[in-house]
């Protein structure tokens, strides 16, 4: 089967060659590079140009079908060329060199991965009403704001940043289900009653301090997850907790705190 034409002129805009993969895993994975993927019309919808020094998102014109875009492990700086793909619903763009964000004009965005750039502040989401996953690892973010229109979010992946104060009100108007804030340097937080859907809360290696604080998180109702190992209250406690992260303390704490009347 011919390559389709618009597949024959990226290859000339970034001198590469693509192969067409019928395994749609195969896109959004960092385990292959230089593929495509089409659906039964022999649309273009999937692109996978990772690790490739790409420096800039070009020659992405006519590919109005695409669902899937792949660019992890590039040398991007900005993100920016993604006026065409209306239709994009999981963009992967980490391992990269990013700054700054310039608003992202995909609308019917599901899932978009900035981990591992070098973002210091969140923004140009404002767009993404149906973005349903955001992951953020691995950056210098202080602040979480500019969230709140998110109205479908249910996955945030913020964890190895430099958070060190938590106001949920800006996932108020979310319907987080999942959040991950390991490995920051939180100390306090505001407004945690806004978090009725949480399940999964994980809050390894930071800097909490006051039992209190972790009391108050356990009369989330939905909570069935949550991970504290690694901060500093533990040690006002006889809690001996490990895993490694992802080990689920929630029957050890609400023991201990039972315990505690």
């Amino acid at each position: 089967m011919k390559k389709p034409k618009e597949i024959i002129a990226l290859e000339k805009v970034y001198n590469i060659k693509l192969q067409q993969t019928f395994v749609k895993d195969n896109i959004v994975t960092g385990e292959n590079t230089n593929l495509f993927f089409t659906d039964k019309k022999n649309e273009v919808v999937g692109l996978n140009l990772s690790d490739n020094n790409i420096e800039s998102i070009r020659g992405f014109e006519n590919f109005n079908e695409l669902l899937y875009l792949n660019l992890y492990k590039n040398s991007l700086k900005v993100v920016n060329g993604l006026q065409a793909l209306f239709n994009l619903e999981i963009l992967i763009i980490s391992n990269n060199k990013i700054v700054k964000l310039n608003e992202i004009p995909t609308p019917k965005l599901k899932m978009l991965n900035l981990s591992h750039n070098c973002i210091t502040k969140i923004k140009g989401f404002e767009k993404l009403k149906n973005l349903e996953e955001l992951y953020l690892t691995g950056n210098q973010i202080k602040e979480m704001n500019a969230i709140d229109n998110l109205k479908s979010l249910k996955t945030l992946k913020i964890d190895f940043n430099a958070l060190t104060e938590v106001d949920f009100q800006v996932l108020s108007n979310c319907n987080i289900i999942h959040l991950d804030l390991r490995n920051n340097w939180i100390n306090k937080y505001r407004n945690l009653e806004v978090m009725k859907e949480i399940k999964h809360l994980n809050l390894t290696y930071n800097k909490i301090n006051e039992v209190e604080i972790i009391k108050e998180i356990l009369n989330l109702k939905k909570l069935n997850f949550i991970n504290v190992e690694g901060n500093p209250f533990l040690d006002k406690t006889d809690l001996e907790l490990c895993g490694c992260g992802y080990e689920n303390h929630l029957d050890d704490l609400r023991k201990y705190f039972s315990s505690q009347c």
